[in-house]
């Protein structure tokens, strides 16, 4: 028999169920066992693992809709599947939302789940969102969608009354994002806009400018649309709309678009690379504080190397005691790249202090010395090449 990664390749993720049925046969025939082993964490990183659960529906998967529900933590991924479950994954919906307390897994599992659903299904979750509502006060939106979710099964004044409610929560901690995600709900009656992955299709993968006319369809992006997009890492298509939207769109979601480049290959990658280069001075305060706050000197590496570096040296200026901390780590990436991005706005004495410091820490560790010691000494030998010719 094929490898699961075989039988799945040639499910195509843009299309129904029902629109490939010659593909997706083949799983009649898996027992239970065979089931549970497709069911693992390895299979369910593939995009087309969703249609096969889809496929399949909830009889054969009902023993692991806990573990599906799981995947909602990160985003929308796996709610294909598990929208036409409705009922049957209720009791489990309800335990999440009213027993534990991660905001932004409760927004996406409202969002992504059960908005879809039809009112009469919403309806049998009306009052544990209405709970929910008026308990969750979070900065993630999950009150707000909660509310949009009922907004068509509850009276007008009703709505009204917790708008208000949650409006002033809001204004009490000067929440202005969470302010016009409320304005933004109050003032539409569609909560399931245009599916991004739709929008998408008419986009070339080149530059944002030279298409304008095929991107002005974003411009009446909603905020949950926004949300969506940063859920596409994996597609070159949410990068070009990134670097579209600039940072008058995106200014709060600034720490969200430093995950695509946790990972530099990620398709969506190289553009909002150009996106964060472009966006310049306004993301400072976002990177100071990512620097500051998190311990992942390869993710630092990556945007020390991918942004940082390439602005002016003015704003670099602005990042010399954050990319002065990077290099002390003595960590890869992180360092070696702070030293390069630092090199012209401090003295050549500091330069070479700075070298010699890495590269004795570098020689006491074997991994350091394999990986970095040749590049820092070639970075090194460059630097002294230029500086001599300055003379």
């Amino acid at each position: 028999m094929k490898s699961f990664y075989d039988l799945m390749r040639p499910i195509e993720y843009e299309k129904e169920p029902e629109e490939q049925l010659h593909n997706l046969q083949i799983f009649d025939t898996f027992i239970d066992a065979q089931i549970d082993e497709f069911l693992d964490h390895k299979y369910l990183g593939w995009w087309n693992s969703v249609t096969v659960i889809q496929y399949w529906g909830y009889e054969k998967v009902k023993h692991k809709i806990p573990m599906l529900l799981e995947y909602l933590r990160g985003g929308s991924y796996m709610s294909e599947a598990l929208i036409p479950m409705k009922q049957c994954i209720i009791p489990q919906i309800k335990n999440i939302l009213q027993n534990t307390n991660d905001h932004y897994w409760h927004y996406n599992i409202i969002n992504y789940i059960i908005q879809k659903w039809d009112n009469a299904t919403i309806e049998l979750l009306k009052d544990t969102l209405i709970n929910f509502t008026i308990n969750a006060t979070d900065n993630k939106g999950a009150a707000i969608v909660a509310l949009e979710t009922i907004k068509d099964i509850i009276p007008a004044n009703e709505f009204k009354k917790y708008n208000d409610y949650l409006r002033q929560k809001y204004t009490e901690c000067n929440n202005q994002e969470m302010l016009g995600f409320l304005e933004e709900i109050s003032n539409t009656s569609n909560k399931n806009p245009t599916p991004l992955k739709k929008l998408f299709k008419g986009i070339d993968y080149i530059d944002p400018k030279d298409q304008l006319d095929k991107l002005k369809v974003f411009d009446s992006i909603t905020y949950k649309q926004i949300d969506e997009l940063m859920h596409y890492i994996q597609f070159w298509e949410s990068g070009v709309v990134i670097r579209y939207l600039g940072h008058k769109k995106l200014k709060y979601k600034i720490p969200e678009l430093f995950r695509f480049i946790e990972d530099p290959n990620w398709e969506g990658a190289t553009d909002v690379h150009k996106a964060l280069i472009e966006m310049g001075e306004t993301i400072i305060p976002e990177i100071k504080k990512f620097l500051k706050n998190t311990t992942d000197y390869e993710w630092h590496g990556n945007i020390i190397r991918f942004v940082v570096s390439k602005w002016n040296r003015g704003l670099r200026m602005q990042m010399k005691q954050e990319l002065i901390k990077s290099i002390l780590v003595a960590d890869g990436e992180a360092s070696t790249d702070g030293l390069q991005a630092i090199q012209d706005i401090i003295s050549k004495e500091e330069y070479i202090m700075y070298y010699n410091y890495l590269a004795n820490a570098y020689t006491k560790n074997e991994f350091m010395a394999w990986a970095f010691l040749d590049e820092i000494k070639k970075n090194y030998v460059a630097y002294m090449k230029n500086a001599n010719l300055l003379l």
